[in-house]
């Protein structure tokens, strides 16, 4: 092939590149296409305080272990689930309640998980919350949805008006015990859209052990990255998202200066050991005292999640029964309360807190209205430059010319050449 040959099929080849991608008119309109979706979505999205409301609402969240009990269920559970409240937070439109050691964690138990204690369970919390409800002359609750990973378990309750708001309910699991082969460890979660609102409940019993800080932190991070719902969404793909659970992270004192610190009932002590502004240690990952907000802080574990000022003693480790300590050897989202009940079958105490939710509420009907307004308005303006291109010269003609490349053979051909068409011409 001589030199000018080969120029001339480069020349081609390049041509048709360009034809095929930018100038061919069926892909022309395509990409127009996109554009008008591009357009309206950026417009909507500007214009969304036009179709976008908020309002508030409450949830009370409220964690136990349960130490494997199996008589807890028959108790009054009232003082947990239904603290004395102001009357704004005593009817919360939502209920999470998690447990952990929900059966007793044998050898057995830690391969399977059986629901009829989690059954057990949901009865007596919806029969306490619902008589509370018939007390205060409101709605009862009902049960949106549940779920369990052997020991730990999570029960979602919601105030019926405000099911029709609730939408794409799911439930996932992630195992951490032996490293991920077993149930004793790990979490349980559910999603919803609340409106227009992503919230995510996640109840987690994570590594025990004073000095598993590290496995506590690893745990922490596979429920986090590992666990999935549909369509691959991950924890961190909502808009608020709550931890409750036993997450076994410990105050860094000795044994008895913490018994002291409790008979005297210095709070603030306990706290400062633990707590989320205190300095860093030179190498806070090699110190086997620092736990829970010291782990926060130097981002090991739960970053960009805050908890309120812990205002009540420990709750773990007690003596079954009784009061005595063990005598053996977290935007649009404010926490309101935080604070403990004083049930006794098991040997730690539960844990609850209000808090109030900023919900974002889209009108769909406003919002379609004004997507077909922009999505008009796009189509008249890309129809109106189809139109008028009609008699606009094309840069093809340039690019590709009409002489033959070779004798016998006819000129290449255009949209508006066509050699076969127009004899030869």
């Amino acid at each position: 092939m001589s030199l000018a040959g080969a120029i001339a099929d480069a020349r081609k080849s390049a041509t048709r590149l360009y034809i095929n991608n930018f100038a061919d008119k069926g892909r022309q309109n395509t990409i127009d296409l996109l554009l008008v979706s591009l357009m309206k979505h950026v417009g909507i999205k500007i214009m969304s305080n036009e179709y976008t409301s908020s309002r508030s609402v409450h949830f009370w969240v409220g964690t136990f272990n349960l130490n494997g009990r199996a008589n807890g269920a028959a108790q009054d559970l009232s003082p947990w689930l239904c603290p004395e409240l102001d009357r704004l937070h005593q009817q919360p439109e939502i209920v999470a309640v998690g447990f952990q050691e929900i059966v007793e964690l044998s050898p057995l138990q830690i391969m399977s998980t059986d629901p009829d204690r989690r059954q057990e369970w949901e009865l007596a919390v919806r029969k306490t919350l619902n008589g509370n409800a018939r007390k205060h002359n409101s709605e009862e609750y009902v049960l949106l949805r549940s779920g369990q990973l052997v020991g730990a378990a999570l029960l979602i309750f919601v105030k019926p008006s405000i099911l029709g708001d609730i939408k794409n309910v799911e439930g996932s699991v992630r195992k951490t015990g032996m490293s991920g082969m077993a149930g004793n460890k790990g979490s349980v979660a559910i999603r919803m859209d609340y409106a227009s609102t992503r919230l995510c409940f996640v109840t987690a019993h994570l590594a025990a052990g004073f000095a598993n800080y590290e496995e506590r932190n690893r745990d922490y991070r596979t429920i986090n990255h590992g666990l999935r719902f549909q369509r691959n969404r991950s924890i961190e793909d909502h808009d608020t998202i709550i931890w409750l659970g036993d997450f076994n992270y410990r105050i860094g004192l000795s044994d008895d200066r913490v018994r002291r610190l409790i008979h005297a009932g210095d709070i603030d002590t306990l706290y400062q050991n633990d707590q989320v502004g205190r300095p860093l240690p030179p190498n806070p990952e090699a110190l086997t005292e620092s736990q829970l907000n010291l782990q926060m802080v130097a981002g090991l574990t739960f970053p960009f999640y805050s908890e309120a000022r812990i205002t009540f003693m420990p709750t773990y480790k007690y003596d079954n029964g009784t009061d005595n300590y063990d005598s053996s050897k977290g935007d649009n989202l404010r926490q309101m309360k935080y604070s403990t009940a004083s049930l006794r079958f098991s040997d730690h105490r539960p844990v609850y807190a209000i808090f109030q939710c900023t919900i974002s509420v889209v009108n769909e009907s406003v919002k379609e209205g004004i997507s077909r307004e922009i999505y008009e308005k796009r189509r008249s303006e890309v129809g109106e430059i189809t139109a008028n291109s009609k008699g606009i010269e094309n840069d093809d003609d340039d690019l590709i010319g009409y002489d033959a490349i070779a004798p016998g053979l006819p000129p290449a051909s255009s949209d508006r050449r066509k050699w076969w068409l127009d004899n030869s011409k």
